[in-house]
């Protein structure tokens, strides 16, 4: 959203930002199944981490390359006098918003973690208590 909202209502290019936007909506369901199984599989975090940069490069990249096969269609220009190296210009936005989702994604999951282990340590604790008042009260009335 930080991405496509300052540029809505300009013409030709909320056009452009609404498929960048729709991009990475959908870009977000193999990001989040491809974190959660990396997680699961405990891969180290340095692995996670190239296979993250990795993935997500590839995803800017396939976005770019939409958004430019977008603006040909829209421009009426043939495609021979298209500009390849325009694809990797203009890279680091889609990318750096991917990774930032990838951390974000991260650092909630890292949190409700956290907190499921600190509601188990509570519980643990709950339950180490209650059977040393049971002892206690086996010593006092065998």
């Amino acid at each position: 959203l930080v991405m496509a909202l300052p540029i809505m209502g300009y013409g030709a290019a909320t056009a452009s930002r609404a498929l960048y936007l729709l991009a990475f909506v959908l870009w977000i369901v193999p990001l989040t199944a491809l974190q959660r199984g990396l997680w699961r599989s405990s891969t180290a975090p340095w692995a996670m981490a190239l296979v993250l940069l990795a993935a997500t490069y590839a995803m800017a990249l396939a976005t770019r390359a939409m958004f430019m096969g977008q603006q040909v269609a829209t421009s009426g220009r043939p495609t021979t006098d298209f500009d390849w190296s325009m694809v990797l210009r203009g890279m680091e936005g889609p990318w750096l918003t991917l990774i930032a989702y990838c951390a974000i994604h991260a650092v909630v999951a890292f949190y409700v973690e956290l907190q499921h282990e600190h509601a188990r340590h509570l519980q643990a604790q709950a339950l180490g208590r209650d059977a040393e008042l049971r002892a206690l009260r086996y010593q006092l009335q065998p």
